[in-house]
């Protein structure tokens, strides 16, 4: 829009912190994924589905969480594969997210997704794409793995098992400190207050 960089102040949005527990580690061989959003073309849970349906080893299971235009089909397509399941409208996401060993979000478009921000305010490693804001949350190999084709996706998932208590402790942490540098409420204040001239 020809604004100079300089007349630029990027500030990020929050999430407000609940103060979670340390994050668990995942039990041997069994990983457990969720992806919360609207069930839609954008979040494209029902083509993740058709791409990983043969691909995934049976140590995975992804969770669905939300509603939306394509439930009904994402349903169907879940019903009698292990490795999947439909959960339907949550109000307990933040309870989930600490009960799951990753967060999933491998979306066609984004803005900056509240969704991986709390993931980061859990402490649960992410798996996403380079789409929109995802990276600036998600640190490739730090608090979890940027992927961008549906090969890699699938391979990703299945090397998850392969992480060890210690790796995976350290990138819990690792997405705890990226929230708490980054994305608290007091955060986000401070710095609309000190744009405005106030502090």
């Amino acid at each position: 829009f020809g604004v100079p960089r300089g007349h630029i102040t990027k500030i990020f949005n929050c999430v407000r912190d609940i103060h979670p527990e340390p994050h668990s580690v995942p039990s041997a061989g069994k990983i457990t994924l969720l992806l919360p959003a609207r069930i839609n073309d954008v979040k494209q849970q029902v083509e993740i589905v058709k791409h990983l349906k043969d691909k995934l080893s049976h140590g995975i299971k992804i969770l669905f969480a939300g509603v939306g235009p394509n439930y009904d089909e994402l349903q169907k397509l879940c019903e009698g594969d292990e490795r999947f399941e439909c959960l339907g409208f949550r109000s307990d996401v933040y309870d989930l997210l600490h009960k799951c060993d990753y967060m999933l979000l491998y979306s066609k478009v984004e803005g900056l997704p509240i969704t991986l921000i709390e993931a980061d305010m859990m402490g649960t490693p992410a798996i996403c794409n380079d789409v929109g804001g995802n990276t600036e949350i998600v640190h490739n190999e730090e608090n979890g793995f940027i992927v961008n084709t549906w090969d890699e996706l699938a391979s990703q998932l299945n090397s998850l098992t392969n992480i060890c208590q210690e790796d995976y402790k350290r990138m819990s942490e690792h997405g705890r400190q990226i929230y708490e540098q980054n994305f608290t409420f007091e955060k986000f204040k401070a710095n609309y207050l000190k744009l405005l001239g106030t502090q």
